[in-house]
């Protein structure tokens, strides 16, 4: 809802006072939203998956050693996986569609507002993905069910 939000804010500002976001305004959007970006978004992404993978490892070893499939945490890290994916495409076609639009300080204020609209999110998995692997027990603490039990 936040970034819903967020995104919202920035774009009516866009419309209505593009000067703030626009290339013209705002020299730091000028120089990032471009390869910048897409390095930033490359390492948290790469951060964030190789994490999600980690995590979905250690859900395997609990879930052999519980009996529990832990099916609305896989699919939540799915879906966390699959949208950084997304948000690494979009901000590729970002790069590459802001150039094309010239000087219009509308159109750059919007591409500017998208690109730090596309870096909340990607930091907000970020964070759901390190929550959900610092509430994850120690193997240990564990309870071992045995596949003759009826649990």
């Amino acid at each position: 809802m936040a970034v819903l939000g967020t995104l919202v804010v920035l774009l009516a500002v866009s419309a209505c006072e593009p000067y703030s976001l626009s290339d013209n305004g705002n020299s730091f959007l000028r120089d990032f939203v471009n390869q910048n970006l897409l390095s930033l978004l490359g390492v948290i992404v790469t951060i964030t998956l190789a994490s999600a993978g980690n995590l979905h490892l250690e859900l395997n070893k609990l879930q052999d050693r519980c009996k529990l499939n832990f099916r609305r945490t896989r699919r939540s890290i799915k879906l966390s996986s699959y949208s950084l994916i997304l948000i690494f495409a979009v901000s590729c076609a970002l790069v590459i569609i802001k150039p094309m639009l010239g000087k219009d300080m509308r159109a750059t204020a919007a591409c500017n507002s998208i690109a730090i609209v596309l870096i909340m999110f990607s930091l907000f998995v970020l964070i759901d993905i390190t929550r959900t692997i610092f509430s994850i027990p120690a193997s240990s603490t564990v309870p071992e069910i045995k596949a003759n039990d009826d649990h």
